[in-house]
């Protein structure tokens, strides 16, 4: 798996671009790195675009992810957008916003317009 997390100050933004075979372990990894990372703050919108990603997750691996996850208060409360084309790696993304996501800030999509609308930051000219 390769991701690249950018974050852009001006527009209050995290932008993650995965690619490849995802694995639990290299998410978390990815996760935690981002919560450590002295420009991250937790009011900052985000979009994970996993359209270029393949799972290779199991079920029960992802769900003791989802509960580290929300046992942290780094994930804040503002909107992140998901997209994804992959039909397991939409199930995992609807199991994280189930379970990660306060009140529906976390919405999974299909499209990059959609993921942009929902956010309500112009993203497109900021994703590869």
């Amino acid at each position: 798996m390769k991701c690249d997390t950018k974050i852009y100050k001006e527009h209050n933004l995290v932008v993650d671009t995965v690619v490849g075979d995802v694995t639990v372990e290299e998410l978390s990894d990815k996760f935690f790195l981002l919560f450590r990372n002295p420009n991250y703050d937790v009011s900052m919108r985000g979009l994970c675009d996993l359209r270029g990603a393949t799972n290779q997750m199991e079920r029960s691996e992802f769900v003791e992810l989802t509960d580290e996850v929300e046992a942290t208060t780094h994930f804040g409360e503002t909107r992140w957008a998901i997209i994804t084309e992959d039909p397991m790696l939409t199930a995992f993304a609807m199991i994280f916003q189930r379970r990660v996501g306060i009140d529906g800030n976390i919405r999974v999509f299909s499209t990059l317009k959609a993921a942009e609308d929902y956010i309500e930051i112009p993203v497109s000219d900021l994703v590869t």
